[in-house]
């Protein structure tokens, strides 16, 4: 396939660039202000149904995608340009949290929670009181081998 001319192919960096076919079709091809924009905007619609136009936007578009996703290369290159920037800088705060974004990025440091139960939980549910009134009189019982509790005898509720 043939490539694009030297203003098609500014056409389509323009409308990456711009996001608009008219406005890249006028930047791309000197149009005069006098020109309107439906003028404009008709002959970037013809120019975008040839094929190497469509081909090559589609090369820009693609590029334009890798360009901006994300790997864990990149982020590992900007944390060790912040911690050294910290460095040379005189930030250590900035140092150990680049450190730290690095750590976490490579699976090194963990972050943890711990719930603690700071009292009692009031329970709305009738049949879930009833069984843990239940329970609590199951652990106050004394043990016997051949002595056993029923629950209570109503279902809970689903």
């Amino acid at each position: 396939m043939k490539r694009c001319t030297k203003k098609e192919e500014k056409f389509c960096q323009k409308l990456i660039e711009l996001g608009h076919q008219g406005k890249a079709y006028r930047e791309a091809f000197d149009v005069g202000e006098n020109t309107k924009d439906k003028t404009c905007q008709e002959a970037a619609s013809r120019l975008m149904k040839k094929g190497k136009v469509i081909a090559r936007m589609n090369e820009l578009r693609e590029l334009n995608v890798k360009s901006f996703l994300v790997t864990k290369e990149k982020l590992t290159n900007m944390y060790g340009v912040a911690y050294h920037l910290g460095i040379i800088n005189g930030n250590p705060g900035a140092a150990v949290q680049a450190t730290t974004g690095l750590g976490k990025l490579h699976g090194l440091i963990v972050e943890r929670s711990e719930v603690k139960n700071s009292g009692s939980v009031a329970i709305k549910h009738e049949g879930v009181s009833q069984t843990l009134q239940w329970l609590e009189k199951l652990g106050e019982q004394p043990k016997s081998g051949s002595e056993t509790q029923e629950p209570p005898s109503e279902s809970l509720p689903n």
